[in-house]
């Protein structure tokens, strides 16, 4: 399916943007911090609107920041990230990091037109299900996310004090949202 089948005039692109149910918003939850610090919105999957320029917006982030063109290696970059061989640091502090990158880069796929939402969802259910079983609440899921993103920081040789202390305080203010991102329940039936 070409990009025209993608963006067509007769979807709405914001309600084919936003997540359908609580699973889908659970799961946009887990890269609410990236979608807000990037500029896109909590309120998206893939954290952008669904359209032909953040279509092609989107795939030059692919490319550029992850090396990634298709769908193929789309999804090749998921698995990886789901293996334990890709954590970086002390693991079990750090895995968060590669877990919530995971749902964010199954979102930027369906974004981009490389995936169909029921593959995005399904990939990013794979990943949430997995921070269900090793993490007990966004805190902790959180906390094990921006310790990841501190340990790659330093790998790419810089000291970002200040993007952390931006990511901490953008987490606080996130969490405070009555129907925000981090009001849904932790433990809700990811199905």
């Amino acid at each position: 399916m070409g990009l025209f089948g993608l963006f067509g005039k007769s979807k709405n692109s914001e309600e084919e943007s936003l997540p359908k149910n609580e699973v889908e918003q659970w799961v946009a939850s887990t890269y609410a911090l990236w979608s807000e610090y990037c500029g896109g919105s909590r309120k998206y999957i893939g954290g952008y609107r669904k359209n032909r320029a953040n279509a092609s917006m989107m795939r030059g982030v692919l490319r550029r920041d992850w090396l990634i063109s298709d769908h193929d290696e789309g999804v090749e970059m998921v698995e990886y990230l789901l293996n334990e061989k890709s954590h970086i640091g002390e693991a079990e502090k750090t895995a968060a990091w590669d877990y919530c990158r995971t749902c964010q880069l199954a979102g930027m796929f369906y974004v981009a037109g490389y995936m169909e939402r029921q593959e995005t969802m399904e990939l990013s259910v794979k990943a949430a299900r997995i921070m269900q079983q090793n993490y007990r609440s966004w805190d902790e899921l959180i906390l094990s996310y921006i310790e990841g993103y501190t340990q790659w920081r330093k790998e790419e040789g810089g000291n970002a004090e200040e993007e952390i202390r931006e990511r901490n305080e953008l987490y606080r203010k996130l969490k405070a949202i009555p129907d925000g991102p981090y009001s849904l329940p932790w433990e809700l039936l990811l199905i």
